[in-house]
């Protein structure tokens, strides 16, 4: 019967390892949360079509394009260079 008894009572210290009970795990289940009920909740209204038909999508974000920000900082060590070279000659 030892057997039986360990084998029912296996994985029971699992909740209790991470911190959690299972009246917790119970009780967070079944409570009322008016938060998630789209009946009970206003939700906000977003447009789902344009007046073409179109799916409305946010405007994705363009990358910033460094390339400027490169040539200048190439071309500011380059003369930063030859200034060095040009004073210790």
């Amino acid at each position: 019967m030892a057997f039986w008894d360990d084998l029912s009572e296996f994985g029971g210290g699992l909740l209790d390892d991470v911190g959690e009970g299972i009246g917790n795990l119970i009780d967070t289940a079944t409570s009322d949360d008016s938060s998630t009920n789209a009946g009970t909740t206003q939700q906000p209204q977003q447009p789902v079509k344009d007046n073409h038909g179109n799916a409305v999508t946010r405007p994705q974000s363009q990358p910033i394009d460094k390339t400027l920000i490169y040539v200048g900082g190439g071309l500011g060590v380059a003369l930063l260079i030859t200034l060095v070279v040009a004073m210790k000659k």
